[in-house]
């Protein structure tokens, strides 16, 4: 985007193992190292170099050091090391792309006012977890005008007065995932790829639950740039159980220049002790600007939230229960995957999912459109695919695993495969994608992957008729990492479940 940029170096050796801990490079608007000391430093530890030494590129040509950033592309990841007097050395690292800690450079060209909402969404569910009724409650108050206000409510947890000041640290996480969560292995495990079998049903039954485990914030662009692109003043106000303090943050924007109050206040022991909650207030709204005065684009956006969070909102208890009936029903499935002709299948509910009530200019979202739209499928085949990958060689999961050292990161996908057959007309919904992708039971309304055993071109022994006919829902577990905008796979992460797609 012609921005500030980070860059986060990861030291590799031939093997591509990673050999020492990563630094941040940032990059600045003119594609220059700012900060090339240490970056030669840490070059200079790495290969125990104590005297002088200069790069060069992979054709041997002198590299100035400011000019790192152009020399480096993503099909030449190679950068030479010059020592006087001795022969040269090969050195591999690997750039990624990370957010500016300035909340003003983070707007990549993708963020919108979607992203910002489904990011203040994300954790508003992430934070509301083991809470019945879990409720999130969204009010936009006349959006092109210079009065106009976006509200934001939960009653999750809430904040204290230290973590609020966390909050308001630019480029802070709040968080670090405990190592023992269900996706980070100790030992590698084989890749397992089920299809028409019984294990493919026991296996999607079990571990379903772990797709809506909530941990929706571990990745994105982070609350404090979310709210930001709304507007440029924002407060936010937080109280936890059992204490008799509730704490706020103001922060405002003028232009480049960012100011933080905090303040604290006393509540009423005897009726608001146990109280817990979080409101954000948004004023002077800018972000609503490229909607160019469109007031239809309110109703698109509620639209677009019911899409995106379609299984939080009407819980996924219903949808899997009609995937197995129509298996079911299925003479092939049935007796590929064991199935009794007339006894229904048994789901055994999960004490961790509760459905979301989310409330958007006092209208409830709930629109149950998804189960509309595969009433007229006549047969549909799960499909369950799991692989790991060592975590130190996956860099963005570092620095969301508490512990990632020796460990392995799982990789799950449970895919249903919907048939529409052809009945007098075509049944195949109309204007639906063919293929949608839930990261814990959330859409990633642009990610575009196409199956290959759903590609056209791929399917020598079916006819293209038929391909045409079939869509996939897709869920991805915690071992995924969508972009930070959370609308589509990371580019490493798409690859990697391409090519087992293709396996």
């Amino acid at each position: 985007s012609g921005r500030d940029q980070h860059w986060q170096i990861h030291f590799v050796n031939s093997q591509g193992k990673q050999t020492s801990n990563d630094f941040t490079l940032p990059i600045n608007k003119h594609g220059e190292a700012v900060n090339i000391r240490q970056f030669k430093k840490e070059v200079a530890k790495h290969f125990n170099i104590r005297g002088e030494f200069h790069f060069h590129s992979h054709t041997h040509e002198f590299v100035d050091e400011n000019d790192i950033a152009s020399t480096y592309t993503r099909d030449n990841p190679i950068l030479g090391i010059q020592i006087p007097n001795k022969a040269h050395k090969q050195y591999t690292f690997a750039l990624r792309s990370v957010p500016s800690t300035n909340v003003k450079h983070t707007h990549s060209i993708r963020y919108n006012v979607r992203s910002a909402f489904c990011e203040l969404i994300d954790n508003s569910i992430q934070y509301t977890l083991g809470i019945t009724p879990r409720k999130i409650q969204i009010q936009i108050k006349n959006p092109f005008a210079p009065s106009g206000v976006v509200e934001f409510f939960d009653n999750g947890v809430g904040m204290t007065g230290n973590q609020l000041k966390k909050f308001c640290t630019l480029a802070e996480k709040g968080f670090k995932e405990d190592s023992k969560a269900e996706y980070v292995l100790d030992d590698e495990e084989p890749t397992v790829l089920e299809y028409l079998n019984e294990c493919t049903k026991n296996d999607i039954l079990n571990y379903i639950p772990e797709m809506f485990s909530s941990f929706l914030s571990k990745w994105g662009v982070g609350a404090k740039n979310a709210l930001d692109k709304l507007g440029n003043r924002q407060k936010v106000l937080s109280k936890v159980a059992n204490e008799d303090a509730l704490n706020s943050v103001e922060l405002r924007r003028d232009n480049e220049e960012w100011t933080v109050k905090t303040s604290q206040q006393l509540v009423e022991p005897e009726r608001d002790i146990k109280a817990h909650y979080t409101k954000m207030i948004v004023e002077e709204l800018d972000g609503f600007t490229e909607w160019e005065g469109d007031t239809t684009r309110e109703q698109e956006l509620l639209e677009t939230l019911e899409h995106i969070y379609y299984f939080y909102l009407n819980d996924w208890l219903p949808f899997v229960e009609r995937v197995f009936t129509l298996c079911r029903q299925h003479e092939l499935c049935r007796n590929k995957m064991k199935m009794h002709a007339k006894r229904p299948i048994h789901i055994k509910q999960t004490s961790r999912f509760c459905e979301v009530t989310i409330k958007m200019n006092g209208t409830m979202l709930r629109r149950n459109h998804l189960m509309e739209l595969h009433k007229k499928a006549c047969s549909v085949f799960p499909v369950y695919i799991s692989y790991s990958l060592p975590a130190e060689e996956l860099g963005h999961h570092i620095n969301t695993v508490a512990d990632s050292k020796g460990k392995y990161i799982k990789y799950v996908v449970i895919g249903f495969v919907f048939y529409f057959p052809f009945q007098d007309t075509e049944s195949f919904p109309k204007d639906a994608s063919r293929f949608e992708y839930y990261w814990l039971g959330r859409l990633l309304p642009e990610e575009s992957l196409v199956p290959h055993f759903m590609s056209e071109g791929n399917c020598r022994k079916v006819r293209e008729l038929f391909v045409r006919r079939t869509r996939g829902i897709f869920f991805l577990n915690r071992g995924f990492l969508p972009t930070p905008e959370k609308d589509r796979l990371s580019p490493d992460d798409s690859t990697r479940l391409k090519d087992q797609f293709e396996d």
